[in-house]
């Protein structure tokens, strides 16, 4: 019997059966189905185990190349994010082109701290230097109505002569975005969006240093639709709690699954790439949470016994705390510390818990590889 026909068999059956009246040419139908089950029954179990197999190639597909939808993406948008944060020990594809000196992988060097991870010492970003610097090119992408391209940039100077490129055709590239004379010296994010007239055949993206000193990259996103589309300068909509503090919406959603620091923030960039950990900058902020925590019996329950992951860390200088935020840290300017606390016991206790839930879930430092329940946060205007 062709699988192909084997769900209309199935119905017309099982219509007989349950309606009792049998033709001639239903106990046909039933006679062929009775002498076939063992093959169809093989069939059915072969394409099953196909399916988990294809199944399983995907996920590791999407594990090492896509940025997981989350429940702040607008999955019926149906536009593609290449996006590239430097943690998988290369760099996602994108290749240095020419002799010079190449853009390269770094964790934390003095003054510059990772963006992904806002300063944790897991943290990788890419560098290079001026005149000589090869051009980083992406990858080839496909023509489109609209792109999207968004980057983190710092540079040690603010005449550092950036530029970015569109190359079609193997050609040097047309310049389509540069700073200069006002490069950023921290972390900030550049937007651009590329005429048209550059996007009717397929082409790829390059960055190149000219002059200027060293310039650093992070946390590269480029988006087949315009950057107005829901869910790039903002997540679609907020899953979760929203706090409006200054005019500028804090949507915070509670994660019940124990993590640690670092892929808890993993987790939280799944749902939108400019998510962070939960950052507490005010008295505000804190009792906010902490009623929502009380009156949401599952988050109480999750995170009564072990507590829930901030932003907040110091584990580049013992003591001087600060929150893991969007761009640069912001040290601590409030702090709900639980009596005896921070007290790094063991002398690696570097992350920031909303820890003792009998005290309105006042703060400890603890390990940043223990595994506890997390609250993301999004902000944005």
């Amino acid at each position: 019997m062709n699988v192909v026909w084997l769900p209309i068999a199935l119905v017309v059956i099982a219509n007989i059966v349950t309606t009792a009246k049998v033709s001639d040419q239903g106990c046909l139908d039933m006679y062929v189905f009775s002498s076939t089950y063992a093959t169809i029954s093989n069939t059915i179990g072969t394409l099953e185990g196909q399916v988990k197999t294809l199944k399983g190639q995907l996920d590791n597909i999407l594990q090492s190349a896509c940025l997981e939808p989350g429940p702040n993406t607008d999955t019926t948008t149906r536009f593609n994010l290449t996006y590239c944060d430097f943690e998988d020990g290369h760099l996602c594809n994108y290749v240095n082109k020419g002799s010079s000196y190449a853009w390269n992988l770094y964790s934390a060097i003095p003054n510059v701290r990772d963006h992904t991870y806002m300063g944790a010492k897991a943290g990788h970003f890419i560098r290079t230097y001026d005149t000589s610097s090869l051009q980083l090119t992406s990858r080839m992408f496909d023509k489109a109505n609209s792109y999207c391209i968004r980057f983190y940039l710092r540079a040690t100077n603010t005449s550092s002569q950036f530029v970015v490129y569109i190359k079609e055709d193997g050609g040097v590239g047309y310049p389509i975005y540069s700073p200069a004379p006002h490069t950023p010296t921290t972390w900030s994010l550049v937007e651009i969006v590329p005429d048209q007239e550059y996007l009717s055949k397929p082409f790829q993206i390059a960055f190149q240093v000219l002059s200027g000193g060293y310039a650093f990259l992070d946390d590269i996103m480029v988006y087949n639709a315009p950057c107005h589309t829901p869910g790039i300068r903002k997540p679609v909509s907020c899953n979760g709690k929203e706090l409006t503090i200054d005019r500028t919406k804090h949507c915070y959603t509670a994660h019940i699954e124990p993590r640690t620091y670092i892929d808890a923030i993993r987790a939280c960039k799944k749902e939108w790439p400019q998510n962070h950990l939960l950052s507490v900058t005010s008295a505000t902020v804190q009792q906010y949470i902490v009623n929502w925590i009380h009156n949401d019996s599952g988050l109480s329950a999750a995170g009564g016994p072990t507590g829930f992951w901030t932003s907040g860390q110091d584990e580049f200088k013992e003591g001087d705390f600060y929150w893991a935020s969007d761009l640069e840290p912001v040290k601590f300017n409030y702090t709900s510390w639980h009596v005896g606390q921070p007290n790094n016991v063991g002398g690696h206790q570097n992350c920031v818990l909303l820890e003792y839930a009998n005290d309105n879930y006042n703060w400890g430092d603890v390990d940043c590889g223990e595994r506890h329940p997390f609250i993301c946060e999004a902000v944005y205007t």
